[in-house]
This record gives structure tokens, C-alpha cells and sequence, in this order.
């Protein structure tokens, strides 16, 4: 039985959301044209989705004890919210397919393929710094 959305909806004012949503963005079809695009997107895809359950798992079990009623509880928040951030994430991604096209349309493809490889470095940068590097706030 799905969770009402009045119980998802406080995944807007959940940080990892919005960065697991931004970081998705960047791996969903940018690039079409080299094939490395294509294996490292695919990679993305699937770390980035494999990443959310655990991200929100860790944040909501921290300091709790298995088996007590707050760590069910909070269990069920993680899960519910992975639901949502899942959805979330893949809705606003599925728009690179019209954000792509009119990059190419407004600007100079040159400019267009800078503004990717800029977006990429953000994403690189993102990762690391909230997920990769030693200390970071939600390894994984």
C-alpha cells in the first residue's frame, strides 16, 4: 500500500533530494553522441539509484537501536522517502530529453558541448564532495 503523498511530500525539504536529483540529471542522456557517455551514464543511473535507499536509510537509523518502535518508525520514513526521491529524481530528469535539444537550438553547439562538460564537472564535484571524498557527510 503506498504511502499517502501528505507523508512523501517531506522530501522537499530533504537536502539529498535535491543533490541526488541534480547529480541524476547529469546522467540521463547528455552526450548521446559518444559512446562513453553512454557507459558512464549508465553507471550513474544505477549508483545514483542504488545510492538514494542507502542515503536515507543511514540518515534516519542513525544512533537508533534495531528492533525498538523509533528505529521501525524511522525505517518506514527512510523507506517512504526513498519512494519519493526515486519518483522525484527520474520526473525531473526525464526533462534532459527537452533541455538537450534546445541547448543545441539557442546556442552554438560549441557552447552547447562547454555548458555540458560544465554540468558534468558540477555533478563530479557533487559526488565527491557529499558522497565520495574522506568525511563526507553521507558515504555511500
Amino acid at each position: 500500500m503506498p504511502a499517502p503523498v501528505s507523508q512523501q511530500k517531506i522530501i522537499f525539504k530533504r537536502k539529498h533530494n535535491w543533490l541526488m536529483t541534480y547529480l541524476y540529471v547529469g546522467t540521463f542522456g547528455f552526450f548521446l553522441c559518444f559512446l562513453a557517455a553512454f557507459f558512464f551514464s549508465g553507471i550513474g543511473n544505477g549508483s545514483t539509484f542504488r545510492q538514494i535507499p542507502v542515503i536515507f536509510r543511514a540518515q534516519h537509523l542513525k544512533g537508533l537501536t534495531e528492533g525498538t518502535p523509533s528505529h521501525s518508525a524511522a525505517l518506514r520514513q527512510a523507506e517512504i522517502e526513498s519512494g519519493a526521491v526515486t519518483g522525484f529524481t527520474a520526473g525531473i530528469a526525464a526533462y534532459g530529453f527537452f533541455f538537450i535539444p534546445a541547448m543545441f537550438a539557442n546556442f552554438s553547439v560549441t557552447s552547447a558541448m562547454w555548458g555540458f562538460v560544465g554540468f558534468y564537472a558540477s555533478c563530479v564535484v557533487v559526488a565527491w564532495w557529499f558522497y565520495a571524498r574522506p568525511g563526507a557527510e553521507a558515504p555511500s
